[in-house]
């Protein structure tokens, strides 16, 4: 499933680009973008300067930029000098360069877990009218509202396999990865919370495995790459397979299987699960209880209060 899409969006960006290639190259603009301090501001004239890792940047702005504070539509005046700030912006001429879009420091990190995924709900789908491309409307789980371009390389899924945004209706609860760029919001991708789990948080790829598992050590081939994907299965690591939760060592060399990993360290991907496709939903079904009981853990802070003295003679044996 997951090669099936990639190939989709890999044909019709080729074919974009050919069609592209037809006509007389346009020069473009390049796009950056600075997070840093502010070390200067004057709201009124639309300026601003922002100190980055290389250095300070001095920016402009006109009336079409997008300015977010605390996750929603605001004001440039609303942005202090030395709280921390991020500003989308094109690199052209000599500065100040003119900023697309400027975000305070709780935008920054509103817009990255939104990168990552969130819930929410499906307010409205608008298909493309002429030159308005076909968009999303939903209303995040923290209330932001958030009206989403839809790409052909948005990723959609439902109930373990890709779909049509016309699987889904006004009023569905679904999980959301947005994608900000300037003052534009795209769909990267959508799905029903169990098919997001399974296919879509974090990096999943699809491959077989071509190395027996060794003390939760294994080795994969991803298709397309070179070289097979060494392997860490961590600590808590879920496995499913044949219906069951199991053991690594019940992979056997030439398994297809899903792997999903977070990281990567020395060269080896932390892998937080493993599970062929015919166990996706058990996978994730499992994955979503063990995170739920996680949350109920009672934090440090709530842990009850005994008398036992703070650093207690160690007990014989490893814990």
């Amino acid at each position: 499933m997951w090669r099936m899409l990639c190939f989709v969006a890999l044909t019709v960006s080729l074919a974009f680009g050919q069609a592209a290639a037809d006509k007389p190259a346009a020069a473009r603009v390049a796009q950056a973008q600075v997070t840093g301090e502010v070390t200067a501001l004057d709201a009124a004239a639309g300026t601003l300067t922002i100190k980055g890792e290389a250095g300070e940047i001095k920016l402009r702005t006109d009336k079409t930029v997008r300015v977010m504070v605390d996750g929603d539509p605001g004001r440039l005046d609303a942005l202090k000098v030395g709280a921390r700030a991020q500003a989308s912006y094109r690199k052209e001429g000599d500065q100040p360069f003119l900023a697309s879009a400027v975000l305070d420091e709780k935008s920054i990190a509103i817009a990255a877990d939104e990168l990552n995924g969130v819930e929410a709900t499906i307010d409205q789908i608008a298909a493309a009218e002429g030159r308005k491309p076909a968009t999303l409307s939903v209303t995040t789980a923290a209330g932001k509202k958030r009206t989403l371009t839809m790409p052909v390389t948005a990723v959609i899924l439902k109930d373990g396999d890709a779909a049509k945004i016309d699987a889904y209706k006004v009023g569905d609860k679904v999980m959301v990865q947005i994608r900000h760029a300037g003052r534009v919001d795209s769909l990267k991708a959508l799905g029903d919370k169990l098919s997001f789990t399974a296919f879509l948080s974090d990096h999943t790829v699809q491959a077989k495995v071509t190395e027996l598992p060794n003390k939760g050590n294994f080795a994969v081939q991803v298709e397309g790459e070179a070289n097979p994907l060494p392997c860490r299965l961590v600590r808590g690591g879920l496995v499913v397979k044949g219906g069951k939760v199991a053991k690594i060592d019940a992979l056997a060399v030439g398994d297809v299987v899903y792997v999903k990993y977070t990281t990567k360290q020395k060269g080896k991907a932390q892998v937080q699960g493993v599970f062929p496709k015919a166990d996706w939903k058990l996978f994730a079904e499992r994955l979503l209880q063990r995170a739920d009981r996680a949350a109920k853990q009672p934090k440090p802070a709530d842990a009850p209060k005994t008398d036992q003295p703070k650093n207690p003679p160690a007990a014989g044996g490893a814990g």
